[in-house]
Order: C-alpha cells, then structure tokens, then sequence
C-alpha cells in the first residue's frame, strides 16, 4: 500500500472511531433535523441527500449508530418551515439542516440557540442569516453560492443562442422577498445588452404550463429562472415543458441540464451539499457557527445539451462547445 493511501485509510479510521467514541460518550446519537423541499422521496432529492450523507460518512458518522436524522419535508410549502422547525426544536434536535435559502432563512426564526447550517443561498448577509460571512453572528453558517454574481454572465451566454434576442422571461415567484429583490439584477443584466424582460410568476409546480405559455405568447425568445428549490425538484417536468417551445433557456443548475435542460452556467450543488456536511461534523463535535466562516465555491460549470439543442432547432456557436465543462449528447 503506497504511504498516501495508507494515510488516508488511517485518517478515515480514526474519524469513524472518533464519531462513535463521540456518540457513545454523550449516551445518545446526535440528532439532525432537516427540513427538505420535496413532497417525500424524488431522485432530485435523493442525490442531494446521498452527497450529503455520504459525505458525513467518510468523515465517520454512521447514521443509526452515531447520527439520526429527523427529517421535515416542506411538500413546496414555504409557509410550513417555521412549523416544521418548531417541531425538530420540540424534539431537542443538536443542529437544524435547511438547504435551501427560504427554508434556513424561516428556521432561523424559530431556531433559538440550535446550531443551523445551508447550503445553498446566494446572499445569507441580504437574506438576514448573518451580519458577516467571515464570522457569522446569528448562530448560522453554511456555503453561499454565487447565483447573484452570475446573471451578467448567463445573460450574455444566452444571449449568444437565442436568435435575435429581445425579451427575456423571468420564472419567480413573487411572493418570496429575496426573489423580487433578485429580480432588478436580471433586468440590470439584461439591460445592458439592450433586452427587455419579463416576469412570469411561478408559485408552484402548477403554475408552469400557465408560466411557459404565457413567456411564448408576449413574445419571449429567451427564459432564465431564479434558483429554487421547486424548479430543481421538478427539473424535469419544467425542461420537458420548456422543450415543446423553442425557447432558448438558461436553467440555475447542473442536474436540470442533466434532466433535459438546454444549458446552465452554475456551481455544482453536491459539492455544496458535501461542504455542508463538513460544518454539520465539525458544529457536532462542538464548533461554534461563528467560528466557520461561510464560504463560496470557487468552481463554475458550463453545461450544455446537444440533444435538447437539436430537438429544439437551437445551434450552439463552437466558441460555447470548445469552453463547455460538459457536453451532453
């Protein structure tokens, strides 16, 4: 065995043992509420899940032995998080996990002294979770993404595909303070390379037929949507709607592509979710939130869809091909 794998199957041990030793000591496993955005089981899901429990599990957390997970799921709610937080807090819960921006943001109200990590906001400082995303104060922590930095970047790459552009469709949801405030950014975006834009209100999974329908009819030639967990967990009913059209759409994330979205320039959420799991381990074994600086990915994705592009009567220009992180075909 060459000394670097020795070394790491000897870190990996010792992390397992230490995790049980922590488990056994206290008398009880630790507990980790969390509240999802699913209506239960959903492969979406199901991958965040396993990259964020895998993750816990390399650093020797044995769910069921050393770790319990008391899971809360919104059923696209957003107005049951403080209820379900209120329940994991009735149940003593060591650290609340809420993912997603709103969910941390609605948790945070109710959370009391319990430690909470996300994982996916693009602005806790905007949002009210901190003060300070290099030491955070309101006992929560977790990685921002840079969704609000990257629509300058992701107008212009559409912008290179849609024939013609002039009106870019806006997928939000209005009644979400962080998404209106996120919209003059698009429209700034947009602006610059003299497009018009157009906000179509999408409250849940329902309202996308109504959304796309109305995008095609008031003339839009291209779609983005604000990052959310319903669009991600429907990925693949929104791609299938939007792909009837011949709408030139950037989605936020990678997995939507996957699904049969047409491109996305975005971060990679497992990665996210597994630097989430590394605050969960070190807040359990008895770190303070305002000691884990929030941290952003340094790492951006171009990914494009070659089969959904043809299907679609959309041509990606080779300079986008040559740059592309992935290319499915």
């Amino acid at each position: 065995m060459r000394r670097r794998d020795f070394v790491a199957a000897a870190l990996a041990a010792a992390s397992w043992w230490s995790a049980r030793a922590l488990a056994q000591g206290s008398g009880k496993l630790k507990r980790v509420g969390w509240i999802g955005a699913g209506t239960g089981p959903s492969q979406a899901e199901a991958e965040l899940r396993e990259a964020f429990v895998g993750r816990l599990r390399e650093l020797g957390w044995v769910e069921g032995r050393t770790i319990e997970f008391l899971q809360r799921n919104t059923e696209g709610d957003l107005g049951r998080v403080e209820g379900l937080a209120r329940e994991l807090v009735a149940q003593k819960v060591d650290l609340i996990f809420a993912p997603f921006g709103p969910h941390a943001v609605a948790a945070q109200k109710v959370a009391g002294s319990i430690p909470l990590v996300f994982a996916i906001i693009s602005d806790p400082v905007r949002s009210g979770l901190t003060t300070s995303l290099a030491r955070p104060d309101r006992n929560a922590t977790g990685m921002s993404t840079l969704f609000a930095d990257l629509w300058e970047l992701r107008i212009q790459l559409l912008s290179q595909i849609a024939p013609a552009p002039h009106r870019i469709a806006v997928l939000m949801n209005p009644d979400i303070e962080w998404q209106t405030r996120g919209y003059p950014q698009i429209r700034e975006a947009c602006t610059k390379r003299g497009l018009e834009t157009l906000q179509v209100a999408v409250r849940r999974r329902e309202d996308f037929e109504g959304a796309i329908e109305r995008a095609v009819r008031e003339g839009a030639d291209g779609l983005v949507h604000m990052p959310d967990g319903l669009y991600f967990i429907n990925r693949r009913a929104l791609a299938d709607l939007i792909a009837r059209t011949r709408l030139a759409a950037m989605y936020a994330n990678l997995e939507n592509v996957e699904a049969g979205g047409l491109m996305t320039y975005t971060i990679d959420l497992g990665d996210l979710m597994r630097k989430a799991a590394e605050y969960v381990d070190r807040i359990l074994r008895g770190a303070r939130p305002g000691e884990l600086p929030i941290e952003r990915p340094t790492r951006l994705y171009l990914a494009l869809n070659l089969k959904t592009a043809k299907a679609q009567g959309i041509r990606f220009p080779q300079s986008l091909l040559v740059r592309a992180d992935r290319v499915i075909e």
